[in-house]
């Protein structure tokens, strides 16, 4: 079976599920691991999993799991929704690692405006973690553009059940 590699960027909770259910399957390959850290830089992966070392060690900057890895990887997107020609709703979509300002934004024109900020953003749920891992067959093999779940079919795990 031809194994897709995986980097695991950032070990809060989302991340470290994201491990924890990319060492279960055997479909995926962990190629590397970052985290900025100092606690973590430096040790192994499945160690700070409680799983015992697996040999996957964790570096400070995506930058050299990547050159480790020969993978590479970032989400910069926009999507916009329309209404009558005109864009009513925008999603401004950044995640990497080290980012300078992390957070989580919401901006609401109208009376009264209305932003809502999460300073250092949101770790996410259980249901993220699983998701992500178990999309990575459909996305490999998806056509380009915006795609949905509609297009692509719901995502299905092979081994790991959270």
């Amino acid at each position: 079976m031809e194994t897709m590699p995986v980097v695991i960027v950032g070990l809060r909770p989302i991340g470290r599920l994201c491990a924890e259910i990319a060492l279960d399957r055997p479909d995926i390959r962990i190629a590397g691991a970052a985290d900025i850290n100092p606690d973590l830089s430096g040790r192994d992966l499945a160690d700070i999993l409680g799983r015992g070392p697996n040999g996957i060690t964790v570096r400070d900057r995506i930058d050299k799991v990547l050159d480790d890895a020969g993978e590479g990887v970032a989400l910069d997107q926009i999507a916009q929704g329309f209404r009558g020609g005109r864009a009513v709703i925008t999603l401004n979509l950044k995640a990497y690692f080290g980012h300078p300002d992390p957070k989580e934004r919401i901006r609401v024109k109208g009376e009264p405006d209305l932003e809502l900020l999460v300073p250092g953003g949101v770790a996410g749920d259980t249901a993220t973690g699983a998701i992500t891992i178990n999309a990575i067959p459909r996305v490999l093999t998806a056509k380009p553009g915006l795609r949905t779940m509609l297009d692509e079919g719901l995502p299905a795990g092979r081994t790991a059940v959270i």
